[in-house]
């Protein structure tokens, strides 16, 4: 069963240490086969998405998007944290529905690492 919720790691100070966090669950804890963390959200988010095929933690990292990449997202962002299942598509090759089982973590020092809708309930801290 899915959490249906994302954990947002936010610092205001660069380089404050955020990645050793979601490192070491995905090294020591998950081992690599089980984690994928990225800043390029079009391997996660876009099309061609195998990459997130059978991963317990997927960790999108300085995430900040401009407001038309938002839209393009948000609804797709939204579906991968709460559905049970995902759309996996390789080029060339049929497109696979699979039980989906990720959590998803946000690691930013932007303010709009993510777009929230108003009626979303949010905790925020500062680390």
């Amino acid at each position: 069963m899915k959490l249906r919720t994302i954990l947002v790691l936010k610092s205001t100070l660069q380089q404050c240490g955020k990645n050793i966090i979601t490192d070491f669950i995905g090294d020591k804890v998950l081992e690599e086969h089980l984690h994928f963390a990225t800043s390029d959200l079009e391997k996660i988010l876009g099309r061609f998405n195998s990459a997130i095929q059978a991963r317990k933690l997927i960790v999108m990292n300085e995430t900040g998007m401009s407001s038309g990449e938002w839209h393009k997202f948000n609804k797709h962002l939204k579906s991968l944290i709460t559905e049970g299942r995902v759309v996996i598509e390789r080029k060339g090759l049929e497109t696979k529905r699979l039980k989906d089982f990720a959590r998803y973590m946000v690691t930013s020092n932007q303010d709009a690492s993510i777009k929230i809708d108003i009626h979303q309930e949010i905790f925020s801290g500062d680390i």
